[in-house]
């Protein structure tokens, strides 16, 4: 057994979580890990830990470890996609696997890592990438059930395959550049189709009722909840820039407080500001909130010591709250866009320049028009709110709620 791995037993007793401990150690997965890993003749290494069966039982041992000082921190998402190429590889036929491995390391990792040099590189982003795996597997699969190859690939053959279905077309481009560069298919495109504007995007008087109750506390969702909700109906933030939010993001200038979603702080509404200084020394007093750099503490902690909240129990728990975040999101992007220009909504919210382009066209130009033409119920928000780039224009909306 790994000399370190000893170390595990001690650390787990002095947890403090003796409940939740019991109930891991007997699950029989746990079992035939740490089984696995005691059997082993190497030093305990990520590269050890690898060789056990993949699942959410792997990535919580993992998490252990490193808590424990047994593993070193490492860039989760993206060694978690390396992992996963390596494992999907190797389960398919030999002649897929010849291609997806160095498609997945060449194009989809190495890309990753240039990415995760510039900035953090997220789950959400590894998950793109495994999309983009699962639909050139898809596209192989399909021409082994035809009797093809890739080298047999036509341009008819790939159009009549994607058939105009944005998620196959925006998947599987980078496999097409990919096999033609390397002379392994030829005369071969992808037409990428744009994104559609979104087709849903709520009620206005719902969409106030849902920050009147979040602020007020007229709802029986926690204060974490509460929060989350109110950034994504006020400003349209991603879960992932909220999953991340932490005590560090929040900065003030006298009596003006502001939340860094992105690049640049926004003003607060003071309702707002009071509810985040409520959880922000909640969280304060909890060491197992604490970032790994020790720069601040979560906001909306993990059930992992020092990590965050998942994106996907985050996106639940605002469903049960009565948040829909994607059309809770198209909305404060509306009300937005016809509130601030482009460039602002850009830096404040960490959209590309065209994402906010297109959303400010939407709000100011054919507002009107585009909600009636989706949902003639709708009714048309008011529209002559004056720009402020000197303060949120999120308060604004807030200070006019009752």
């Amino acid at each position: 057994m790994p000399d370190s791995l000893e170390e595990l037993p001690a650390f787990l007793a002095a947890r403090g979580q003796p409940r939740s401990t019991l109930r891991w150690l007997t699950k029989p997965a746990t079992g035939q890990l740490l089984r696995s890993l005691a059997s082993s003749e190497h030093p305990m290494s990520h590269t050890v830990l690898d060789q056990c069966p993949p699942g959410w039982g792997r990535h919580h041992l993992r998490e252990l470890l490193i808590e424990a000082a047994i593993l070193p921190e490492r860039d989760e998402a993206l060694e978690r996609l390396d992992t996963w190429i390596n494992e999907t590889a190797a389960a398919l036929p030999a002649h897929h696997s010849a291609l997806i491995r160095p498609y997945g390391h060449w194009a989809i990792l190495r890309r990753a890592r240039r990415r995760s040099r510039r900035r953090r590189f997220t789950h959400a982003a590894a998950d793109s990438g495994r999309n983009k795996i699962r639909v050139a597997i898809s596209l192989l699969t399909h021409l082994d059930e035809h009797g093809h190859t890739v080298s047999d690939l036509t341009q008819p053959m790939l159009d009549a395959w994607t058939d105009g279905q944005h998620h196959r077309t925006n998947n599987i481009a980078g496999f097409i550049t990919w096999l033609t560069q390397r002379g392994l298919a030829t005369d071969l495109s992808v037409t990428r189709y744009p994104t559609p504007p979104p087709s849903q995007t709520g009620d206005e008087h719902a969409h106030q009722h849902a920050i009147a109750a979040l602020l007020s506390g007229d709802t029986s969702a926690d204060l974490p909840t509460r929060i989350a909700g109110l950034l994504v109906l006020l400003y349209g933030a991603r879960l992932p820039q909220v999953q991340n939010l932490t005590t560090s993001s929040l900065t003030h200038d006298r009596d003006r407080r502001y939340v860094t979603l992105a690049r640049h702080p926004i003003e607060l509404p003071e309702r707002l500001a009071e509810l985040i200084d409520t959880l922000a020394g909640t969280v304060c007093a909890d060491p197992r909130t604490r970032t790994r750099d020790g720069r601040g503490h979560y906001l909306f902690p993990g059930r992992t010591a020092h990590h965050p909240m998942h994106v996907r129990t985050l996106n639940r728990k605002l469903t049960t709250a009565g948040i829909p975040t994607r059309i809770s999101r198209n909305h404060a992007l509306l009300a937005l866009g016809a509130d601030l220009p482009a460039a602002v909504l850009a830096t404040q919210l960490g959209l590309c320049s065209t994402t906010s382009s297109q959303w400010a066209q939407l709000a100011q130009r054919d507002y009107t028009a585009y909600l009636h033409s989706h949902d003639t119920e709708h009714p048309t928000p008011p529209t002559d709110v004056p720009v402020d780039t000197s303060r949120s224009a999120a308060a604004c909306r807030v200070e006019d709620l009752p």
